[in-house]
């Protein structure tokens, strides 16, 4: 009898609302997700390369809630499956704790990204997520993807001022 193994992996931004980017499905290998948090801040503090330059979510250094959606994959086949895409998704990932909706704590693999836009303003960062509207893909922009964290409830300290921003100038 063969023993079954499972991991599980943590998506805190663009995963909650764009699981599916490149045709490359979690839902292939892995259950339905379901709530978890951890705690560690986010914030738009990573320039993608896939968006055109946008700014993305990394994290931050400090101790705040993030709340995000969990996938569990059962199975060698599965779990190297669910790895191998979050790893070409978003370039590294590391395992961390994570607490799900029920209580339980497990550790997951999650996008891990260096922040390095750390230290710049909201309109710089505003700034940036103009300019890359026009580099990426439609609707894979920098603009779009901060106001689709804002839609699915993916909260930073800064959002706010950033679209704010973005307002300012588009006005």
């Amino acid at each position: 009898m063969m023993c079954e193994k499972e991991a599980w992996f943590f998506g805190y931004g663009s995963l909650i609302f764009d699981p599916e980017y490149k045709c490359q499905k979690l839902k292939d290998w892995c259950e339905q997700p379901i709530d978890g948090q951890i705690e560690r801040g986010i914030e738009f503090l990573h320039t993608s390369k896939s968006r055109g330059g946008a700014p993305t979510l990394c994290f931050d250094g400090s101790k705040r809630i993030t709340k995000g959606k969990c996938w569990r994959a059962v199975g060698d086949e599965n779990i190297k499956r669910a790895k191998d895409y979050l790893i070409k998704r978003e370039g590294k990932i590391k395992c961390i704790e994570v607490t799900l909706f029920d209580g339980r704590k497990v550790k997951a693999y999650c996008g891990y990204n260096d922040p390095d836009l750390k230290g710049k303003s909201a309109k710089e960062i505003a700034k940036q997520a103009l300019e890359s509207e026009n580099k990426a893909c439609k609707g894979r922009g920098g603009v779009t993807y901060i106001k689709n964290c804002r839609c699915f409830k993916i909260t930073t300290p800064m959002i706010n001022e950033i679209l704010q921003e973005i307002d300012n100038v588009r006005e």
